[in-house]
């Protein structure tokens, strides 16, 4: 368990837990450890001196909640080596609740109902700026999954990206790559997608009509384990996911666009040449045609070459 085995480690993953997503990691992580302190002086001083004010025992009942989901996040998390914490904020508002009431039960003005409601209202409406924030700071992690999934398409067009699979997946890339033929075999979630399941066929079976083109330029980089495609659409709101074919029109590879943007990346075994097509419903657009150079199909280093798909169809 990584949480007895690498402990620094899920200290950190809790420190990520706790403060708003839309700063910096490295100031995320300091002042995540001032918010660990004060939440176990808070617990403590709840604890030794608890009962006073009900306000106070549910203030130090929010942080020991908020403290004890973090720290159970970690340990489930931190084994498939995700660094980031949850995107949903409710545990982690809890937590800033908890010690902003915390700090209103504290103050000397106790016989003051009124004042201390004022105090505690104030303390509160000061944490919705960070609350509204974080809810729409997803933007890490919209990146994030959106290399996680070029990873898993490394993986099922038969050349695993082992740096790619160990930052989004998993840090054993061989543990993913293993669990492929089961979850294509029971056509679990994406890999029962007619996607995938095209793959090894001809284009035209999974996809019979085509719509003109949706053009990209594209640069491929030749691996030991095949192709990764690289590039853009030349215009916005291009087909999410795309097709890469050989020269006999069989589907050997897919690519896909990010979520917020126009970039593409793809994966496929070694080809001379292919065809990049992307995926609208049943039908297919022509997005770009490339090919390797024989000097790069028999080097054994990375070697880049990509043109425009409009350079490529004026030849």
């Amino acid at each position: 368990m990584m949480v007895l085995t690498r402990p620094i480690d899920t200290l950190l993953f809790v420190c990520r837990y706790l403060p708003p997503l839309y700063i910096r990691d490295d100031l995320r992580v300091l002042l995540g450890a001032l918010l660990i302190g004060l939440g176990v002086f808070a617990v403590v001083h709840g604890t030794v001196r608890g009962g006073r004010s009900r306000l106070g025992d549910l203030a130090v009942g929010l942080v020991a909640f908020g403290l004890s989901v973090a720290l159970l996040t970690a340990m489930a998390r931190a084994e498939i080596g995700v660094p980031a914490s949850s995107r949903y904020m409710a545990f982690s508002s809890l937590y800033w609740v908890g010690l902003l009431a915390f700090g209103g039960s504290l103050a000397p003005v106790r016989e003051w109902g009124v004042a201390r409601s004022a105090i505690h209202g104030a303390l509160l409406s000061g944490l919705e700026p960070a609350m509204t924030i974080q809810t729409v700071a997803d933007e890490p992690f919209v990146q994030r999954a959106d290399r996680a999934t070029a990873a898993v398409l490394s993986i099922v067009a038969g050349t695993p990206d082992e740096h790619a699979i160990a930052s989004d997946l998993h840090p054993d890339p061989q543990v993913p790559v293993r669990l492929l033929p089961f979850l294509r075999e029971h056509e679990y979630g994406f890999f029962g997608n007619r996607l995938v399941r095209a793959i090894g066929h001809p284009a035209t079976r999974a996809f019979p009509a085509r719509t003109g083109t949706c053009a990209a330029s594209v640069e491929v980089e030749v691996r030991d384990q095949g192709l990764r495609l690289s590039g853009r659409y030349t215009a916005k709101d291009g087909p999410l996911w795309l097709v890469i074919t050989g020269p006999r029109g069989n589907v050997r590879g897919l690519a896909v666009r990010e979520r917020r943007g126009e970039r593409i990346v793809g994966y496929a075994p070694a080809l001379a040449r292919g065809t990049l097509f992307g995926v609208a419903g049943r039908s297919l657009c022509l997005a770009g045609l490339f090919e390797t150079p024989p000097r790069a199909r028999q080097f054994d280093g990375p070697v880049l070459y990509g043109r425009s798909s409009t350079d490529r169809m004026a030849d």
